[in-house]
């Protein structure tokens, strides 16, 4: 795992680093084994898919609970799930 982290918003390496970071990300979605890429969603970025964070055979299951238990999506922020997929 690659983590970079910087506390002031518009630090000039923010933008060197988000490209340096996608880029490894592509090379190990490349070389992983698995049919694209797959993160941890704790680490997501913010820019993958839920499929890429949930898995797409987990969505449907976990989108009627999100609907069922959070349907005004209190626990909705970073990387929320759907209340209905697809």
């Amino acid at each position: 795992m690659i983590q970079m982290r910087w506390d002031a918003p518009g630090n000039p390496v923010e933008t060197v680093a988000d490209a340096m970071g996608r880029e490894l990300c592509n090379d190990y979605a490349k070389t992983s084994g698995y049919n694209g890429l797959a993160v941890y969603v704790n680490y997501a970025h913010g820019d993958e898919t839920p499929e890429q964070m949930y898995g797409r055979n987990k969505l449907p299951r976990l989108a009627k609970l999100k609907k069922q238990y959070d349907p005004s999506s209190v626990f909705g922020f970073h990387n929320p799930l759907p209340t209905s997929y697809p």
